[in-house]
């Protein structure tokens, strides 16, 4: 019997998918946003830019590039290698959020008994909001890491312990924000009283795992601990609580939630531990005890939050927002879950009241201007990422010929400029970024150079002249910049450096 007749579908199938609605809401997420790039003009083929980690893979491979300024992530970096930047890799991103969409369905109905809040929530995360919209368009890891630790709960709440340990050690060796959740698949298998098992300490190998992961690649076992201090000078952030970045964190935050959600989910996460914690009897589907699912998910929400507020009163790391979506996406399901926790749905007209609560909370973190900055972002990466092209072979002939002894880029396209010169050259290339900031410098022997910029490249965004005068400054002698070839649009191009006798 085939699964599919002239007509479409058969009837077996549709009857499926109608049962497991978090499998076509993942779906139809997932192509949703695979069709976005197209519909709002954004080229394929630059899409998802993974360079850096592109580079992080050749050298993981024997290559010995110079890096740039991004943590590696061993997770990102086999997946980069492997699926490379573009079209495949942004198919990655959607088939994360179809995933992240399908888990808050699937978590959702471990809530409220319905599948309805997951519905809502997803709407509000990836509709309403700019934050992971935004990310995803331009191939970040945050989709990715949200996807895994939804993935996992969800797991948990079916009572699929070793499924939930690989996804969990799986989002360990994506971001280091997952380490606290390491020890949840073995405090599941304790409170639970199952009979030990191995493969529970599984995401506990992760930090180790990771630092082979840097000695192989780099030859410095700490070379993610060294690079994350470095980072904060060598950009010249603030990690002091009430610093910029730092007070920067509700709002990136936010940018994923929504005001009204954010805090309506702090009483759909109270109530919804109450009940459970307070109803010793077993949950029907996974047969484990009903709070201990309670207890899971309040430390996935609640650990890492408190592990980043720890780590940043070192004073050497730099938080940010979103490190912590995972959290807020959950606290966005316990506020779309609050109203049907509180109202339930035993009567019609109950569930109508919940339905429309919930619905109310989610509009009320509907903002355009988000969206619209969002595309705004991903249609700059678009431009950034071929704005070089005019003057790349200029510049590769420029370097061959021997005609600069070092060649000053902007920090966010090192990536590229590695690529374009090659291994040996990678070690001459100097950043403006930490030029301005005095984290590297250009050999007192060095005599020419070139200059290649882009208007905007830079963290602080600052103008060519800007730039040209930085440059000159971290100069080791007196020096004279001079023109080679500007972009067609003017707001940048290549430039040479000479050292004045």
């Amino acid at each position: 019997m085939t699964a599919e007749g002239p007509s479409g579908p058969s009837p077996g199938v549709m009857r499926w998918l109608s049962r497991r609605i978090e499998v076509s809401a993942g779906f139809v997420a997932g192509v949703v946003y695979l069709l976005l790039p197209a519909v709002l003009g954004l080229s394929y083929r630059l899409l998802a830019p993974k360079g850096p980690y592109q580079l992080m893979w050749l050298n993981l491979l024997g290559a010995h590039y110079r890096l740039q300024l991004e943590t590696p992530k061993p997770l990102m970096v086999v997946l980069s290698g492997l699926l490379g930047s573009g079209l495949v890799f942004y198919i990655a991103v959607c088939a994360m959020v179809g995933l992240s969409v399908a888990a808050l369905v699937r978590l959702g109905r471990s809530l409220t008994g319905s599948d309805w809040p997951g519905l809502i929530a997803a709407l509000t995360i990836f509709v309403f909001r700019g934050g992971l919209f935004g990310w995803a368009l331009v191939g970040g890891t945050e989709p990715f890491h949200v996807a895994l630790v939804l993935a996992a709960l969800a797991a948990f709440a079916g009572g699929r312990l070793r499924l939930a340990t690989f996804i969990v050690f799986a989002a360990c060796l994506l971001r280091p924000e997952a380490w606290p959740l390491a020890p949840i698949p073995l405090l599941w298998m304790l409170l639970a009283r199952r009979r030990f098992n191995f493969l529970s300490l599984l995401p506990f190998s992760a930090p180790f795992i990771w630092v082979v992961f840097d000695r192989a690649m780099t030859g410095d076992w700490l070379y993610s601990l060294h690079l994350t201090s470095y980072y904060r000078v060598a950009s010249g952030i603030s990690t002091a609580i009430g610093g910029g970045f730092w007070a920067g964190m509700p709002a990136e935050i936010i940018d994923v939630t929504g005001a009204v959600p954010l805090l309506v989910g702090l009483v759909g996460l109270g109530v919804w531990v109450w009940r459970k914690v307070r109803r010793p009897r077993s949950d029907e589907r996974s047969g484990y005890p009903a709070w201990l699912l309670a207890v899971v998910v309040a430390i996935a929400l609640l650990l890492p939050i408190i592990a980043s507020w720890v780590i940043s009163l070192v004073g050497r790391v730099v938080q940010m927002g979103r490190f912590q979506y995972p959290s807020a996406v959950l606290l966005v399901l316990f506020s779309t879950s609050a109203p049907f926790l509180l109202f339930g749905g035993r009567t019609p007209r109950r569930f109508v009241l919940a339905l429309g609560l919930s619905g109310a909370v989610a509009l009320s973190s509907f903002s355009p201007q988000e969206l619209a900055r969002a595309v705004r972002i991903a249609r700059r990466d678009k431009v950034r990422a071929a704005a070089y092209e005019p003057i790349a072979d200029t510049l590769k002939q420029l370097v061959g010929n021997g005609h600069a002894d070092v060649t000053v880029v902007s920090a966010r396209r090192l990536d590229y400029f590695t690529m374009l010169l090659g291994q040996s050259y990678s070690w001459k290339l100097r950043s403006v970024r930490e030029l301005t900031y005095g984290t590297d410098s250009i050999p007192a022997a060095t005599r020419s150079g070139a200059l290649a910029f882009y208007d905007g490249d830079e963290i602080n965004e600052p103008s060519t002249d800007s730039v040209l005068a930085r440059v000159l400054r971290a100069w080791p002698t007196r020096a004279v910049i001079r023109p080679v070839r500007l972009l067609p649009d003017g707001h940048g191009g290549l430039w040479t450096i000479t050292s004045i006798p």
